[in-house]
């Protein structure tokens, strides 16, 4: 391995895989050092770059929702991309996803807005999403007719709440066809095993369930959680098996949609919904997920193979800052120093340890300084960051590092900390994921941005 390179990407997650991989493409070569696979693993499936989902469940357009955001929040880092222009963000957004729609499966546009439904029987924005989720995205089906598969003790998954969400969003859209109702209402009680509910009309059947019983009829044990039930659809004989009992009891209600929780398999979940839409002759689709994550550990999965084929160098390690452009790395082979040209800081917030507090709040590498809505955190007195009221924004946990329009740290003076640093994703200030105005959308664009401008910035 070199111990010299173009670009050094400090974090995992999603920021610094996107980081990493446009640098390789604008001609750098490029290492990533980080100490875990990152908050990506527990995102919910959706590539949400900011909340467009309004009350009524009504989306606005993306580029409206950016501008809102922007000047809500001008200390925001999509407000420094924009620099007055939210056109630029979604430019610049669209290429991103583009950049890793092939490897990552990725559905949607990065113009579009959702919804999409999640486990618990909500809508969450999200215009880009895995491929896993593409027929659940709610825009363009009206008339659809949609049948809810739930697993018993799954936890999580609501499908009393899904059934309803999906009547009041279509039920009065697809009127029962002649007799259809009562012939529903007549079939005998399903037995124990994956079923549910087709939606004409305002009325919603209960879903049904496949019951532990029938689970472990078809190999799955006792304590089924959800990355047990993902190994085991990672078997195609289990999957088929799965698939042959949830046509002997979904077809005859006729549905277009199939909907399932969101565990069908780790590494081919896109081959078991094939499967699954051969055999119920109709498009299936996954929920959105809380977390843990099955879509998270699928979109991480992703990532670390679309590294691997681009031939980055991966160290699992932690990084400790050296002296001028070099970083030590302490990892299972041992301390290394490596020199790069230009670093890309996607370490995250707390969580990811790109945050700390030891006496006050500080930037772990790098020691740069951190802002809170702008403004300098201070040492003490952090107690007016702190929300008491249950439901309020936490301010605390948006602080992170000040960034400029083309994502260099800043100073409290507005200038630059260093050269050839750049910084993405969570460990900026303003970025909140529980704040749902932004999640692994804004970690890709800020991550694609940071990596092409350190790119930009190696001696050539």
């Amino acid at each position: 391995m070199p111990s010299s390179f173009d670009v050094a990407v400090l974090g995992g997650g999603i920021a610094g895989a996107t980081a990493a991989l446009a640098a390789r493409r604008a001609g750098a070569s490029v290492i990533v050092i980080r100490k875990g696979i990152g908050a990506t693993s527990l995102s919910s499936g959706a590539i949400d770059l900011v909340d467009t989902l309004r009350p009524g469940g009504r989306c606005v357009p993306v580029v409206e929702a950016v501008r809102w955001l922007t000047e809500a929040r001008p200390y925001h880092p999509l407000a420094q991309l924009a620099a007055g222009d939210a056109g630029r963000v979604v430019e610049a957004y669209t290429r991103a996803v583009e950049l890793l729609r092939e490897p990552l499966r990725l559905a949607g546009n990065a113009t579009g807005s959702g919804p999409l439904l999640t486990a618990a029987g909500n809508w969450h924005p999200g215009g880009v999403y895995a491929a896993a989720h593409g027929p659940g995205a709610m825009e363009g089906l009206d008339g659809a007719r949609f049948h809810v598969v739930a697993l018993d003790l799954l936890p999580g998954v609501v499908p009393e709440r899904l059934t309803a969400a999906l009547d009041r969003r279509f039920g009065a859209a697809a009127p029962a066809k002649s007799g259809e109702a009562a012939s529903a209402a007549a079939a005998p009680p399903p037995t124990p095993g994956p079923t549910s509910a087709s939606m004409p009309a305002p009325r919603a059947a209960a879903p049904a369930t496949c019951s532990l019983g029938e689970l472990m009829r078809l190999g799955a044990p006792l304590n089924a959680s959800p990355a047990i039930l993902a190994t085991l659809f990672d078997d195609p004989a289990f999957a088929e098996a799965f698939a042959a009992s949830c046509a002997e009891r979904v077809r005859r209600f006729k549905p277009t949609h199939v909907v399932f929780p969101p565990v069908l398999g780790l590494a081919r979940s896109a081959e078991n919904l094939a499967l699954l839409e051969k055999a119920l002759e109709a498009r299936c689709f996954e929920t959105l997920s809380a977390p843990p994550s099955l879509p998270g550990a699928r979109l991480q999965a992703a990532l670390d193979a679309a590294l691997s084929r681009a031939g980055l160098v991966v160290i699992d390690g932690t990084a400790t800052r050296g002296v001028r452009d070099t970083v030590h790395v302490h990892g299972p082979a041992g301390e290394s120093e490596l020199v790069a040209r230009t670093f890309v800081l996607a370490t995250g917030k707390y969580l990811g340890g790109g945050l700390a507090r030891n006496g006050r709040v500080r930037e772990t590498l790098f020691d740069l300084p951190v802002f809170v809505d702008g403004e300098p955190l201070p040492e003490r007195t952090l107690e007016r960051y702190l929300a008491h009221s249950p439901g309020a924004r936490q301010p605390l946990l948006a602080a992170g590092v000040r960034v400029d329009g083309r994502l260099r740290p800043m100073d409290a003076a507005g200038r630059p900390v260093r050269e050839g640093l750049f910084a993405a994703g969570a460990v900026l200030d303003g970025v909140d994921y529980g704040d749902d105005l932004g999640g692994t959308g804004l970690a890709m664009l800020t991550g694609f941005v940071a990596g092409e401008n350190a790119a930009r910035e190696v001696p050539r």
